[in-house]
């Protein structure tokens, strides 16, 4: 056996990535190529970032060159970016449904993100991690992500990725 042979992806769950907007823009009918034709201000993320990584790839699937875009500010946290959209500081960034919701900021929606674990094989049948997949199904955290919205959890456990 190989090393590689090893080792798992074993899905935990999806998120939903888009563009969290402030709630005084006027987005209705508004498409996803549009707002970069906006004079927007962007709250930005730090290289690296889940959503900084979503919007780049957003952009560039639009042609758009994210130096061209009004950014003057980058962020640690989602929550920072959308305090700031909240308070009139800036008026889109990238990051989740959820924070969105939380800040009572308009989303539109791109796509979804998978929060995997690659772990060695003999992990996944151990007992902690076995109680670590029965907690994310509980009824307790699935009512906290209905809550926040945008949230999957229809795959939780599932290997998504094994040699063998």
């Amino acid at each position: 056996m190989c090393i590689r042979d090893r080792w798992l992806i074993v899905r935990l769950f999806q998120r939903e990535q888009g563009f969290m907007l402030s709630p005084a823009l006027a987005i209705d009918g508004i498409e996803i190529a549009d707002i970069f034709q906006q004079n927007w201000i962007w709250a930005m993320r730090h290289d690296g970032a889940g959503s900084q990584r979503f919007l780049e790839e957003t952009a560039a699937k639009h042609g758009v060159d994210l130096l061209q875009l009004n950014s003057a500010l980058r962020l640690q946290t989602e929550r920072e970016a959308a305090s700031l959209l909240s308070q009139a500081q800036a008026d889109i960034a990238p990051g989740p449904r959820s924070v969105a919701r939380e800040f009572g900021l308009q989303f539109i929606p791109v796509g979804w993100e998978g929060f995997d674990l690659v772990l060695p094989r003999t992990i996944y049948f151990r007992q902690l991690f076995l109680a670590l997949l029965q907690k994310l199904k509980s009824r307790q955290i699935q009512a906290i992500a209905r809550q926040f919205g945008g949230y999957r959890f229809d795959q939780c456990g599932e290997i998504i990725w094994s040699p063998c």
